[in-house]
């Protein structure tokens, strides 16, 4: 569950940043996010030679949980003037966490199961999965959200110009051309100045996202140590547990 909250609240944010952050384009944002997506394949390929000469999945699991943190210790100081290679790595490097990290997760609960209860502890693994990245894409959004707001209300406090919240309490205004080039042209009649208000609301919400990368990077610990917990399983055997 937390492999998968942390995925899906790097595989939808990253390019909420990208694009509302940095003010790349819907392709080079995609260009950008596309190695996480190719390495989970290359994972999955690399881990299944390494699993052939090893006993117990669980360097391989630590080391895939290695990659997927330095990553997100990437995506939390990644900025405008990041070079995007650095950003293409940190991306291939969460890819290819996950791809080390998912197969061995399923190879440990089928070890585990009767073998009459396959079916149902696999269904069990897809389903808490499932759950996780609901649990990721809605609680890190709503923390984006709500840290984004308060910081753009901070600023528009601090400016006195809280008549522009309408504009700005949704970061839409990022990604929209049209509601940005009609708020451009409310600024005039406003006296106030739309390419500061344009730039802090960025600068808000990359600093909201670097946040919940903090959030991804703690929870990425927190299965370091719930790794370490598993028992020792050789999954080149079956268990007594998986008699019929």
């Amino acid at each position: 569950m937390t492999v998968s909250f942390c995925l899906f609240a790097i595989m939808y944010y990253a390019p909420l940043l990208f694009q509302g952050g940095f003010g790349l384009s819907p392709n080079q944002a995609g260009i950008l996010i596309t190695p996480l997506a190719v390495f989970i394949t290359v994972g999955s390929i690399v881990n299944g030679r390494i699993m052939m000469r090893l006993q117990s999945p669980k360097v391989v699991l630590h080391s895939g949980l290695g990659f997927f943190l330095i990553s997100a210790m990437i995506m939390t100081q990644a900025s405008m003037s990041t070079p995007h290679s650095i950003i293409a790595i940190a991306m291939m490097l969460c890819g290819l966490g996950i791809g080390l990290i998912l197969p061995n997760l399923t190879l440990i609960v089928q070890n585990s199961a009767l073998r009459k209860q396959l079916g149902v502890a696999t269904a069990m693994l897809q389903s808490i999965r499932m759950i996780g990245s609901m649990l990721g894409t809605a609680i890190i959004g709503s923390f984006i959200t709500k840290q984004y707001a308060s910081k753009i209300n901070n600023t528009l406090d601090v400016n006195n110009a809280r008549e522009l919240a309408s504009w700005l309490d949704d970061p839409k205004i990022l990604f929209s051309h049209e509601y940005a080039g009609k708020f451009m042209k409310t600024m005039p009649k406003l006296e106030q100045d739309a390419a500061f208000y344009l730039s802090s609301a960025q600068h808000s919400l990359i600093e909201a996202i670097h946040e919940s990368q903090w959030i991804i990077s703690a929870i990425v610990v927190l299965t370091f140590w719930l790794v370490y917990h598993f028992p020792a399983i050789n999954i080149h055997r079956h268990s007594n547990n998986s008699e019929p």
